[in-house]
């Protein structure tokens, strides 16, 4: 495995669907950012990869357990098994609504094999990355069950939803999600680098981010 660090814009692609227009100057200058990369040959698409954990199962319990694994978080990575390197200089608010959706998201699914996660995150999960600009993105989910789902947790938890700058320091970025229950603002979800020997098998120095909403 390796390290890849390449402009922030390249990471999720230009933050807009392929086929949805560019009309703002920022975005259009992310795309710039990105095409530039793209004539150094470094720029590649950014992929969601689930960080599983093996749950522990007591002996004569196996035919109770559904999913044998538990969702850690998420890290990212490209078609050549690069993942994304974390990098402090980075603002990782302008990202963090669709890395908590999906984060989210993630921890609904219940599969009892890593191939069935990694089918979830190509069919699923990578096709809500464009959700903070265009939502219409997540009927490009072509299962009917997962497409609802992806639906309404976007719209009953996540749209206008503001989630702002938490604690931050060398290595890590928190974010304040504002509940639209009760405006209470909690600290759900982060974004860090990795150390070496982690737990989770990914590179040091590798993007993982972890939280829930609920």
């Amino acid at each position: 495995m390796a390290l890849a660090i390449i402009a922030c814009a390249a990471m999720l692609g230009t933050l807009s669907c392929k086929n949805a227009t560019a009309d703002s100057a920022e975005t259009e200058e992310m795309a710039d950012d990105m095409a530039g990369e793209e004539e150094q040959g470094d720029a590649d698409e950014w992929y969601y990869r689930v960080v599983l954990e093996k749950r522990k199962i007591q002996p004569g319990t196996e035919h109770t357990i559904d999913c044998p694994f538990y969702v850690e978080g998420l890290s990212l990575l490209n078609h050549n098994g690069d993942y994304l390197a974390y990098n402090d200089e980075v603002d990782y608010q302008y990202y963090v609504t669709p890395f908590l959706f999906a984060c989210q998201l993630a921890k609904e699914g219940e599969f009892a094999t890593e191939k069935e996660w990694r089918r979830f995150e190509k069919e699923v999960l990578d096709k809500t990355r464009y959700v903070a600009n265009y939502a219409q993105c997540l009927d490009e989910i072509s299962d009917t069950e997962w497409r609802e789902k992806a639906k309404r947790l976007w719209y009953d938890q996540f749209k206008n939803k503001p989630i702002c700058v938490g604690e931050s320091g060398y290595g890590y970025q928190k974010f304040l999600y504002c509940s639209p229950f009760d405006y209470e603002c909690i600290l759900p979800f982060t974004v860090k680098r990795v150390n070496g020997n982690n737990k989770y098998g990914l590179p040091e120095g590798a993007v993982f981010m972890f939280g829930s909403i609920f």
